[in-house]
């Protein structure tokens, strides 16, 4: 048996990358029924994620005290990791790049891995977007992560980075929405950005050319 999720909402009134939608789907087609596949939706605008976890405890025919006990421990890990992560943003340093895209996106050692090791060996301070706050303001964008990242950008100021850098993906159909959106409001700010799309078919060798060219423009402005 395996488990794959339908992540629906992980935000009220927001939702997640479409993708993650027919993901079930996708597993149960390509393992032709040669193994169980158990799913359930995560979607907090229909119920709280604690509720969710307590059905797919009953599916599984766990003990509803051990249910709630892992259940605890999880959102205990989980708010101690946000915490580290607030308390990391809010130190008094000012650093000098801001890398934004999705999650699963830059926390990848595949995809942003190298662009963050290039940066490092450029002597550049780069500060991950911070997805720690679950409650952001509302706004017309219904994507929950796409939402963080607009809201974020409002509150950029051009003494604060040096530059954005986006890291993207080919076949993302959220970006392929808002990069435009955060291009203007950006240029608003009068901060200098960068996108990077990544796909399989990526050189490093050229990856790592737009970088320094990017790096070294900003040296020379100064």
């Amino acid at each position: 048996m395996i488990f794959v999720p339908r992540v629906l909402s992980t935000m009220k009134d927001h939702l997640s990358c479409p993708k993650f939608g027919p993901l079930p789907d996708a597993a149960r087609a390509d393992i032709a029924g040669s193994t169980e596949v158990l799913s359930i939706d995560i979607d907090e605008n229909r119920r709280p994620l604690s509720r969710t976890l307590l059905l797919l405890g009953k599916q599984l025919n766990i003990q509803k005290s051990k249910t709630l006990s892992a259940i605890k421990s999880a959102f205990s890990a989980m708010e101690s990791e946000n915490n580290k992560l607030i308390r990391l943003n809010n130190k008094k340093r000012k650093p000098r790049f801001l890398l934004i895209g999705h999650p699963y996106t830059i926390h990848d050692n595949f995809i942003a891995g190298p662009i963050l090791s290039k940066l490092e060996s450029m002597g550049v301070e780069v500060e991950l977007i911070s997805f720690a706050d679950d409650t952001p303001a509302k706004s017309y964008i219904l994507w929950g992560t796409a939402n963080k990242i607009y809201h974020k950008i409002n509150t950029l100021s051009s003494e604060d980075y040096e530059g954005v850098i986006l890291i993207t993906v080919f076949n993302c159909g959220c970006d392929s929405m808002m990069t435009d959106t955060y291009r203007q409001l950006i240029k608003e700010k009068n901060i200098p950005y960068m996108y990077l799309m990544v796909d399989e078919h990526s050189a490093q060798s050229g990856m790592d050319t737009r970088i320094e060219a990017f790096i070294d423009s900003l040296r020379w402005r100064e």
